[in-house]
């Protein structure tokens, strides 16, 4: 047989055209790049939820932890009425008097930048009208949370024996503001 060199021949050879294939390769890449947005968006949101119940757990413990410190005060002051080492200035408001042997405990919460802290001194002293808070060697810090964005809204409110403990924590992690008001029946004036 002879090779048909005519390019007029009336029969058409099937296939796709270059403009059809290129539609189909901007039609796949629309749809795996829509695939790969919807799987990077379930991962940060899942790292986001994370991260909010993380804040949330820990703000949880944070409000325990001081509740339970406050129900086992045997009085409540007004932490103005006290002096308080000027690093430590920041407080929540109140301090916490605890018996100990001999001695009483003296507890109070103060922010410093994003941490904070739990300060306790011991002292023989039983009128809290004598104590200070000037020297950090008669006591004890530690450090509570490092996630606290402001203390703002704690305070003592004597006339209804309330003590409220208030605080924003990892608000740039989905956190938000906790709290909670305690009553003390050993909230008293100094």
């Amino acid at each position: 047989m002879k090779p048909n060199w005519n390019c007029n021949s009336p029969k058409k050879i099937g296939g796709f055209t270059l403009i059809e294939l290129l539609l189909a390769l901007f039609i796949a890449t629309l749809v795996v790049t829509s695939f790969a947005m919807l799987f990077d968006y379930g991962i940060r949101a899942a790292e986001f939820s994370g991260r909010v119940d993380e804040t949330v757990g820990e703000a949880v413990q944070i409000l325990n932890y001081i509740t339970d410190e406050i129900a086992a005060a045997s009085a409540v002051y007004d932490a103005q009425d006290f002096y308080i080492h000027p690093d430590y200035r920041n407080t929540m408001g109140f301090v916490l008097k605890t018996p100990v042997g001999a001695n009483n405990k003296y507890v109070f919460y103060s922010l410093r930048g994003s941490r904070l802290f739990r300060v306790a001194f011991h002292f023989s002293e039983s009128d809290p009208a004598k104590i200070s808070f000037g020297s950090l060697q008669d006591g004890g810090v530690n450090a509570i949370s490092d996630e606290i964005d402001n203390i703002d809204g704690s305070g003592l409110d004597l006339s209804k024996k309330l003590v409220h403990v208030q605080f924003e924590s990892g608000i740039g992690n989905g956190g938000g503001s906790f709290g909670t008001r305690i009553y003390s029946k050993g909230a008293e004036d100094l």
